[in-house]
Parts: structure tokens; sequence; C-alpha cells
């Protein structure tokens, strides 16, 4: 973090041990609340610019899985790609959503995700690693 006099670094090391999930960062991405969610190689983090305090996500599914891509959408959803499937954040009771057969209509296999976009208008994208490649979409 650079504030325009010095810069902060944020790792895992001797004295801190535990501060990030893993110093092998994927992806960062900000949301509106001025939050970095930060994925890993074995799970989410969150930094809150303001105060500069981290959090490990304590997700029993996120925390030990990578974390490809992070999207924050144009209303504000913020979604993730994981090697286990997509989950977005739900900021009304602190929690994730995965997205699945069961609460997708049986169109939205759990499968390895690695790339999300934003479409313009209806849906939200998501590209999925499979032989053959499937893409996949969510309503907003």
């Amino acid at each position: 973090q650079y504030d325009g006099y010095s810069i902060t670094t944020y790792k895992s090391n001797l004295y801190c041990p535990d501060l990030l999930s893993s110093n092998n960062i994927f992806c960062v991405a900000e949301d509106s609340c001025h939050r970095l969610w930060i994925g890993t190689y074995s799970g989410l983090n969150v930094l809150d610019k303001r105060t500069g305090e981290v959090r490990k996500i304590e997700n029993a599914e996120l925390s030990s899985t990578g974390i490809s891509q992070i999207l924050v959408t144009s209303d504000q959803r913020i979604l993730f790609a994981t090697e286990i499937g997509l989950y977005e954040y739900k900021e009304i009771d602190n929690s994730f959503l995965a997205y699945d057969t069961s609460n997708t209509g049986g169109g939205f296999p759990r499968a390895t995700i690695k790339s999300l976009f934003e479409a313009p208008g209806i849906v939200v994208c998501i590209v999925m690693r499979r032989k053959p490649v499937n893409i996949g979409s969510i309503r907003r």
C-alpha cells in the first residue's frame, strides 16, 4: 500500500506467520467499501484500506482452494472464481454462496473457474476449465 510517502508491505513472514493465507497471490480486487479482496494459492483475504487490517476469510471450502479471479460487478456483487466453483460474497450476513446445480436450475455444475467477466446488461459470464471448455452464466 502506498500513501504518497511510504510503502506498506503485507506478507506472512517469521514475525507475522499467519497474516495471509498464502504469499502466492493470484488476484486482487477493490470493492466500494475500500476493501481489497486478495485471492491466493490457498484461500481468500481482505485488506481494509482505511485501517490497514488484514483478515483471512475463515470458510471451510474457500480456505483450502486457489482463488483465480475476483470480480466486483457494476451492481457491487463480489464474485470469486475458484478451483472448486463460483462463489459470491453476501454482505448482509457475511457469508458466501456457492453456485451449483442446486441453486441455478441445474445448469451450473461445480467446476474449476478460470475467468470471470461482466457482459453488458443482463449476465455475468463464467469460463469453466473442462473438456471441452464450457461457458456458463448467472443472472444479475
